[in-house]
């Protein structure tokens, strides 16, 4: 899957797309992430 850019820059990828309800405005959310930050281009 393609990453998403958001306006602020952040990128994001939905790696596993669920079949269950959207979240809606005001709903609170449980999720697991991975995070990673790069230096000059490479994971770091």
């Amino acid at each position: 899957m393609a990453l998403t850019t958001t306006a602020s820059g952040l990128q994001y990828e939905d790696t596993t797309v669920g079949e269950g309800a959207e979240a809606a405005k005001g709903q609170n959310v449980s999720v697991h992430y991975t995070g990673w930050l790069y230096n000059n281009g490479e994971q770091g």
